[in-house]
């Protein structure tokens, strides 16, 4: 396994946060705005272990993070205690650059590649469920 690198890091750890607040955002009333605001950190880090994996430059990931830390206060905050509430931004914030995950990966030898994009999906793949779980709890 490789030794984790920042951007993948990053993302591990959003993920694990997401995992430790999981019945808090499912207990939430607004489940369909968390389901919605999960989706797109899901389908990013989705996006950017497809683009990866294909040898692409994971363009506009970015604006599209900067956007799901920007709306997390006013979409999940009040189903958060105050510290998770605080530790999820800022790991939503630091996650804003993740454009960077290319030049992290690209320096990988072949096997540590397979890992990074394993993880990458392994954490957009949780996320993704979750959302879906939260989605049809409104059904």
């Amino acid at each position: 396994m490789i030794e984790y690198l920042e951007c993948l890091n990053i993302l591990i750890n959003i993920g694990s946060s997401i995992k430790d607040i999981r019945k808090k955002l499912f207990n939430s009333e607004r489940t369909k705005e968390i389901s919605k605001w999960l989706y797109d950190i899901g389908f990013n880090i989705e996006n950017i272990a497809l683009d990866l994996n294909e040898g692409k430059y994971p363009h506009q990931t970015c604006s599209r993070m900067a956007y799901t830390a920007d709306n997390f206060s006013s979409i999940v905050g009040d189903a958060l205690g105050e510290k998770e509430e605080t530790n999820l931004q800022e790991l939503l914030n630091s996650a804003v650059n993740i454009e960077r995950t290319y030049g992290e990966y690209i320096n990988l030898e072949s096997e540590d590649k397979i890992s990074y994009i394993q993880e990458l999906y392994s954490i957009s793949g949780y996320i993704l469920g979750l959302a879906d779980t939260l989605n049809y709890k409104n059904e």
